[in-house]
């Protein structure tokens, strides 16, 4: 687990019958990190009955990343510490294996709910929030989450932004990190994905690099990046 350790105990979350109302936090800056850079990728946060889960779902060829996000939940207590099971669907007549998992709910997470969404349509939180949550930390997770490698760059798959969210997300980036990022049709009508240049990779590698493994790096970038870290 390359992910940072918290010095407080949860161990009281992990009980599955302790009501999500007595589940109230606070809870330490990594995870709430980790949690902004799953949602500005495709995982969701699921509100019922009053309080909030975050729900993290991954294709096959996603699995190392996946097990390293479970990891890092359940060694903090905030999800079942059981490791996800494969699982399989049909997709366009085709088999497909993915894995999920879900953290417990908390009526503490309701505000990172209502930062991300408006009528249950998903969104780009506040640029205030974005300077505060997206660290290096959440900005590893995203990438390993939704990146693409590009040539030289890479692409955010942001399909489902608008582009007034894309554009405080590239303002967010430029004044954080300095990195320099365009805004890319994808194909699909109203549709961007935010590509991040090839001058800028070097220090994005070098931002996310203390958090993830070097199979995670080299499966989402490729052998490329060797040639940026070392």
């Amino acid at each position: 687990d390359n992910a940072p350790h918290m010095g407080v105990s949860y161990a009281f979350f992990i009980a599955t019958k302790i009501s999500s109302t007595k589940r109230i936090g606070a809870h330490n800056f990594d995870v709430l990190c980790v949690i902004f850079g799953t949602l500005l990728g495709d995982c969701f946060a699921e509100t019922r009955n009053g309080s909030t889960r975050i729900c993290i779902q991954q294709e096959n060829s996603n699995v190392e990343y996946l097990n390293w996000l479970h990891r890092f939940f359940a060694n903090r207590g905030y999800c079942n510490p059981q490791t996800p099971k494969k699982l399989t669907r049909i997709d366009k007549g085709r088999i497909r294996y993915y894995f999920k998992f879900k953290t417990w709910s908390f009526q503490s997470f309701n505000w990172i709910q209502e930062a991300f969404y408006v009528n249950n349509v998903k969104m780009v939180p506040s640029t205030a929030l974005l300077h505060t949550y997206l660290s290096p930390l959440a900005l590893a997770v995203w990438v390993i989450d939704d990146g693409t490698r590009n040539g030289y760059g890479l692409n955010l798959a942001t399909n489902s932004f608008t582009t007034a969210d894309l554009t405080r997300l590239q303002q967010v980036l430029h004044d954080k990190y300095g990195l320099k990022t365009t805004l890319q049709k994808c194909g699909a009508p109203d549709q961007l994905v935010l590509y991040i240049w090839a001058q800028s990779m070097p220090t994005l590698c070098k931002l996310i690099q203390p958090y993830l493994s070097e199979a995670m790096m080299l499966h989402k970038l490729g052998r490329y990046v060797l040639t940026l870290l070392f």
